[in-house]
């Protein structure tokens, strides 16, 4: 998205606000395992600092996963900041813009696609699934469990016991 900043340019400390829904379209975000649900909507604005202009925002965006423990559907609501600065002048390595317009669409979707986590979990306690039979642990308590262990700890096992006498 390109933004002109003719207003803002000649004067110290000059802010320009804007609002931007980028399409989900633009966002590779499948590398998380994720689904957008709907558009992201970036708010900011863009300040003139001397020789940079110097953006701020916010993209608030709805992500749906498979919790990361238990498989459910899980939708979380994120808000990612995103900060970047750009220049007069063509330096390697710096976001630059030319005459009247600051063109801000790289920095949005990178930071937005770097800034989606790449696990949920459906809350905090989520117990997941039995390793022994896949029952959801949230729901049902599992019969299946061998409490015994691993059988390559079991040298290990009256150890407790020892230190403690």
């Amino acid at each position: 998205m390109k933004i002109a900043v003719a207003k803002i340019r000649e004067t110290l400390g000059a802010e320009l606000e804007f609002s931007w829904q980028v399409p989900k379209k633009l966002l590779d975000v499948s590398y998380c395992g994720c689904k957008l649900c709907g558009g992201v909507e970036v708010t900011g604005k863009l300040v003139n600092g001397g020789d940079e202009i110097a953006m701020t925002a916010e993209a608030e965006l709805t992500a749906e996963y498979e919790c990361s423990r238990c498989l459910e559907p899980v939708r979380v609501e994120l808000k990612i900041p995103i900060f970047e600065s750009y220049t007069r002048d063509r330096i390697e390595g710096r976001s630059w813009f030319d005459g009247d317009t600051v063109d801000i669409g790289e920095a949005v979707c990178q930071t937005v696609v770097l800034g989606v986590p790449v696990r949920a979990l459906c809350r905090e306690e989520c117990r997941g699934l039995c390793p022994g039979c896949g029952v959801s642990l949230n729901e049902v308590p599992c019969k299946c469990r061998d409490e015994t262990g691993d059988e390559r700890w079991q040298a290990l096992s009256g150890f407790r016991a020892e230190r403690e006498s």
